[in-house]
């Protein structure tokens, strides 16, 4: 074989590569190569068979070379650190000396604390780029994509005056009439009429039940994920405080605008327009039930009536400039990822994927 490559040569572009190691390594309990242990140990966390989903057993899992070495990763001896505690530059040089004998480039995450600075992330490119490395990825523990801004648009945020909320003043109104204005939930009937639609979100597909009664909509349900996860729990308390608003009478339309444009770390597209985030997912298929059934639209306002006909006005924060505000943000990215949207542990950042060493939820971009 040999010699017929020495001869003819060979016809392949590329022959070697590395692909992602971390997670892999723990599947197959083996060593990660040249990718460093992302941690000693973690915790898993077990769904317990309570008929509810609720309620998990967690298991402190430690890694296995780990393990295998030893026992656990109490006092463990100094030459034993995890992908945190290595200098950056020393990885990259490293990893620059293997390149030369990989055709492809070879996954690997730099790993950094949260207090690294920007011109050190910088650095670290650079001296990967004069290595020779085809590909690197760094991230910051705990990184979160704020705003992005020029600086022409920084200063002039910084030197713009936020424009106050005007309440309109009034007279302090009665203790009996404060009494009967008090907003309380309408009584739900024993039986109400919806739909369910299904919204893919970077979460998973979420399943919106919005049903109706006699007096317009009433409640919303959502499911998402597996039952005792972060995004279960976040979309169930928002659907319970959206069926509290509307049995209170608050317009939808209200609703609906607090909720659409909320941006997420993980956003996606779904039928040709933008999902930002669960609240905002929920927020469309609110206004599109609404569009499709104009019928259930129940005219709201600010204004409270009162029995000696005084009138009180607030005049609310224009969800407008909330809006525009959460529309600033024009870089996604999944990176932002630290928890786990299904069980809450933390996850491992490695070749552009998250993954979940407790419960197995992988997300790549």
């Amino acid at each position: 074989m040999k010699d017929k490559i020495r001869k003819n040569g060979i016809r392949n572009s590329t022959v070697l590569t590395v692909p992602p190691t971390g997670s892999g390594a723990i599947v197959a309990r083996v060593t990660s190569g040249i990718e460093p242990i992302f941690a000693t140990s973690y915790k898993r966390r077990v769904k317990k068979n309570d008929g509810f989903g609720r309620e998990f057993d967690e298991y402190k899992v430690f890694h296995p070379i780990i393990e295998k070495l030893f026992g656990n990763d109490e006092n463990l001896p100094e030459y034993v650190v995890t992908s945190h505690d290595i200098d950056p530059y020393f990885r990259v040089k490293m990893q620059g000396i293997i390149q030369k004998y990989i055709d492809s480039s070879i996954s690997s995450t730099v790993n950094l604390k949260a207090n690294i600075q920007e011109e050190t992330v910088a650095d670290i490119y650079m001296t990967a780029y004069k290595a020779g490395l085809k590909g690197i990825t760094v991230y910051r523990e705990g990184s979160r994509e704020g705003i992005l801004l020029t600086e022409d648009k920084k200063e002039e945020k910084e030197t713009k005056s936020p424009q106050p909320v005007t309440v309109t003043p009034v007279d302090t109104v009665d203790p009996q009439i404060a009494k009967k204005v008090e907003k309380r939930p309408r009584f739900r009937p024993n039986i109400t009429a919806g739909t369910t639609r299904r919204i893919r979100t970077g979460e998973g597909s979420l399943y919106i039940t919005i049903n109706k009664d006699e007096n317009g909509l009433c409640e919303v349900f959502t499911t998402i994920g597996k039952a005792g996860g972060n995004a279960a729990a976040q979309s169930e308390a928002i659907s319970r405080l959206i069926s509290l608003a509307l049995r209170s009478g608050i317009d939808p339309n209200a609703i609906i605008k607090q909720l659409k444009g909320i941006s997420g770390p993980n956003p996606t597209w779904e039928d040709g327009r933008l999902i930002l985030s669960t609240p905002d997912a929920i927020g469309k298929a609110l206004d599109d039930y609404l569009n499709e059934n104009p019928e259930s639209r129940v005219s709201g306002n600010t204004d409270v009536e009162t029995d000696d006909n005084r009138r009180t006005h607030i005049t609310m924060a224009t969800t407008e400039e909330v809006t525009k505000h959460n529309q600033e943000v024009t870089d996604f990215t999944f990176k932002n990822i630290t928890t786990c949207p299904d069980c809450g542990s933390s996850v491992m950042h490695e070749a552009g994927c998250v993954t979940c060493p407790g419960c197995g939820f992988s997300k790549c971009e």
